[in-house]
């Protein structure tokens, strides 16, 4: 300011200046202060006349309007980016009406952009059992500053096929700082839903085809970690449910087998064949199990992901016989 001041004295020039201060009840005050150069009737410059005015209810508003121009060239910005995305993605304003949605959301619902802009996004895309917890997690937006989870749902397709999708919010600001709306972008996990139900159908039967097989079985990670016994391994051994996440293979294998057998899965990964080999556990209660069977190491993309174990004959007490050649 003072900068400004002393450059019209120099110039003898009128100016105008804007700068804040704080007035008697401590509050910042946007001024404006304009000058213009005072003569003496001898034409002689005597300094300026100047007129003070507080602008700040004025400053505000063009920060107000300059600030929401801002965010809404950047929510154009937002929907142009989204509009052939192949993301699904809509916006809501804070009663939940569609402001926006792209042609992702209109493939997956079968409906147009007209008959979805302007409605209540839990009516127009949600089955009635689950309206109201779309509503919620609106709600939830609005109300705990844009924090939330992501949510997941069924839509109500029109043509009643079932459509599930993962939504994650972007929250839209007004220039006062307020939430006046959300953007939600998320994806079609139809079928990775199916796939993932498939999955754990197969594998509950295969976890059943296991418990009732007579073969010690053991699934366990490259460390060896226990992933996975079946029924029978644990009556044998003795151990519970709860107690196979801690176990690993050098828990249960008989000190005298640990380096053959270390030996052995090393050969595995290395994709050299090992048909048959020989081994012994250790029982919870310090039984020695010796076991005759197998184990292979699965493969993925060329890199090795666990060792399966299949041990169909199997007996607590030494009897004398050798299996020649076993590796174990």
């Amino acid at each position: 300011m003072r900068s400004a001041i002393e450059a019209a004295f120099s110039k003898r020039k009128k100016y105008g200046i804007i700068y804040r201060i704080y007035n008697a009840q401590n509050q910042l005050r946007w001024m404006h202060e304009a000058g213009i150069p005072l003569y003496e009737s001898e034409g002689e410059f005597s300094g300026y006349i100047s007129a003070t005015v507080d602008i700040t209810d004025k400053k505000l508003e063009e920060d107000e309007r300059s600030l929401q121009h801002a965010l809404q060239e950047s929510e154009r910005k937002l929907h142009n980016s989204l509009e052939k995305s192949h993301l699904i993605a809509f916006s809501l304003d804070k009663d939940g009406r569609i402001t926006f949605c792209n042609d992702a959301l209109s493939l997956v619902t079968g409906m147009t952009k007209e008959e979805m802009e302007g409605a209540l996004f839990y009516e127009c895309l949600f089955p009635e059992h689950l309206q109201a917890e779309a509503k919620e997690f609106l709600h939830n937006i609005i109300y705990n500053s844009g924090y939330v989870t992501s949510f997941e749902g069924q839509l109500a397709n029109r043509d009643g096929k079932a459509i599930i999708l993962k939504l994650s919010s972007v929250v839209l600001y007004n220039a006062k700082g307020q939430i006046a709306g959300v953007t939600l972008v998320g994806e079609n996990v139809t079928e990775k839903r199916k796939i993932a139900e498939e999955l754990k159908r197969s594998n509950d039967q295969l976890k059943e085809l296991f418990d009732n097989a007579n073969d010690l079985i053991q699934i366990f990670s490259l460390d060896g970690k226990l992933q996975f016994v079946n029924k029978i391994w644990k009556e044998k051994l003795g151990y519970q449910n709860h107690e196979i996440p801690s176990l690993r293979i050098h828990d249960i294998v008989h000190p005298d087998y640990l380096s053959k057998t270390t030996i052995a899965l090393e050969l595995i990964v290395e994709g050299k064949n090992v048909d048959k080999f020989d081994t012994a556990f250790i029982a919870k209660n310090g039984k020695k199990i010796y076991l005759t069977g197998g184990v292979n190491c699965s493969f993925k993309d060329g890199k090795p992901l666990e060792f399966r174990g299949i041990f169909p004959r199997y007996h607590g007490s030494h009897s004398g016989r050798k299996s020649p050649g076993a590796i174990l």
